[in-house]
C-alpha cells in the first residue's frame, strides 16, 4: 500500500513539476515575442542611424565593385559619386561612425559571403588597431542578432551584453536611452516625431559630407597600444577576400600635420598596415597627403570636412586607378 501511494505521491509530483516547467517556457516564449514585437515596431519606425545599409548586407541586396568599410573616417571621407565617375565602377560606402573592423567584422563577414565586389577597402586612423572593449551603439545591431556573423562579432567585445540581447525577454528595449522614452511619451507615441536622427538614406551611397568648421584641439601625447586580437582579426578578413579573390586595401586616412606629430609610434602604426597588406594586398598611406598640411579641409585632427572629403576622394580615386586593381 505505501509502495503504491507513494508511486501516486511521485506521479502527482512529476505532473506538477511538468506543469510548472511547461507554464515558465511558455510565459519565456510569450514575452521573447512580445518584446521581439514591440522591438520591430520601435525599430522600423524610428530613424536609427546606418539601419539602411545594415539592411542591405543583411538581405544580401547591397553590393558594388568598390566597398568602403570603416568607421567615420570611411563614413565622411569616402564620396561614391567622385570615385565612381573617376574609376568607371559602381562604389557604395559602407562606413559604420565609431565602429572600427573589430566591432563591424562581423557585417564584413556577412558582406563577403555573397559580394561579388572587386575591391574592399578598409579605412581607419591611428586608433584602429588598439583592442575594442565596449559596443558603440549597440541598439542599431538589435534587428540582427539572430545573424551568426554579426553576433559572433559583438561576442567577442560583449558576451553578456549580447546574449542577453538576443535571449532575454526584453532586455533589449533597455538599450534605447532615457530621451528616446522621454519623447516617445512626449509626442503620445507618435512615431514620425522621432525621427531625428540622421538617417543614411538621406546619404548619397552611404557617403556623408560634413560641414561643419575646424574645432580647436589639444595636443596631448599619444601612443597607441596595439592589440595582437585586431591584428588576428585584419589577417582573418583579408584571408577570406583573397580567398574570394577580391583585392583589399589598407587605408590610413588624413591626419592633420599638427597632430600627427603628437602620436609617438605613428610609423609603427604604419609598419603593421604594411605587413598585413603583404604583397597581396595594399596600403595607402594619406598621412604624407598634402591634405594633411591644410588645416581648412579638416573639423578636427582626424576627420575631414566636406570639401577635405570630396579633395581626398579624388586622390584616392587617382592612386586606385595607378594601383591597376580594378578590371575594365
Amino acid at each position: 500500500m505505501k509502495a503504491t501511494h507513494l508511486y501516486i505521491f511521485n506521479s502527482n509530483k512529476i505532473r506538477i513539476i511538468a506543469r510548472v516547467l511547461l507554464f515558465n517556457i511558455l510565459l519565456i516564449v510569450i514575452l521573447k515575442l512580445i518584446g521581439y514585437g514591440l522591438d520591430n515596431l520601435i525599430n522600423a519606425k524610428y530613424a536609427l542611424r546606418h539601419k539602411a545599409k545594415i539592411d542591405g548586407v543583411m538581405d544580401h541586396t547591397l553590393d558594388s565593385d568598390i566597398a568602403i568599410f570603416g568607421s567615420s573616417v570611411a563614413y565622411t571621407h569616402f564620396n561614391p559619386s567622385i570615385i565612381s565617375s573617376k574609376v568607371n565602377k559602381t562604389c557604395y560606402n559602407f562606413g559604420l561612425d565609431g565602429t572600427p573592423l573589430n566591432e563591424y567584422k562581423g557585417i564584413l563577414n556577412e558582406f563577403l559571403s555573397y559580394s561579388t565586389a572587386e575591391v574592399i577597402v578598409l579605412a581607419g586612423t591611428y586608433s584602429e588597431l588598439a583592442e575594442r572593449t565596449q559596443i558603440y551603439e549597440f541598439k542599431k545591431y538589435e534587428p540582427y542578432l539572430g545573424n551568426e556573423n554579426l553576433y559572433n562579432a559583438l561576442s567577442d567585445i560583449d558576451s553578456e551584453l549580447a546574449w542577453k540581447s538576443r535571449y532575454v525577454p526584453f532586455y533589449n528595449l533597455i538599450q534605447y536611452n532615457k530621451d528616446f522614452y522621454d519623447i516617445l511619451v512626449e509626442t503620445k507615441f507618435d512615431f514620425k516625431l522621432l525621427d531625428h536622427n540622421i538617417a543614411d538614406a538621406k546619404d548619397y551611397k552611404g557617403f556623408h559630407p560634413v560641414t561643419i568648421d575646424w574645432s580647436n584641439q589639444k595636443y596631448d601625447t599619444i601612443k597607441v597600444e596595439i592589440s595582437e586580437k585586431t591584428i588576428i582579426n585584419y589577417q582573418e578578413i583579408l584571408r577570406k577576400a583573397n580567398s574570394k579573390g577580391i583585392k583589399v586595401i589598407l587605408v590610413l586616412s588624413p591626419i592633420y600635420i599638427q597632430g600627427q606629430r603628437h602620436i609617438v609610434n605613428l610609423n609603427q602604426i604604419k609598419d603593421v598596415y604594411k605587413n598585413l597588406a603583404g604583397e597581396e594586398n595594399i596600403f595607402m598611406d594619406f598621412t604624407q597627403s598634402d591634405i594633411c598640411n591644410r588645416k581648412e579641409l579638416f573639423r578636427n585632427n582626424t576627420h575631414l570636412n566636406a570639401k577635405g572629403a570630396n579633395i581626398f576622394s579624388a586622390e584616392f580615386s587617382a592612386k586606385l586607378n595607378k594601383a591597376d586593381l580594378i578590371g575594365s
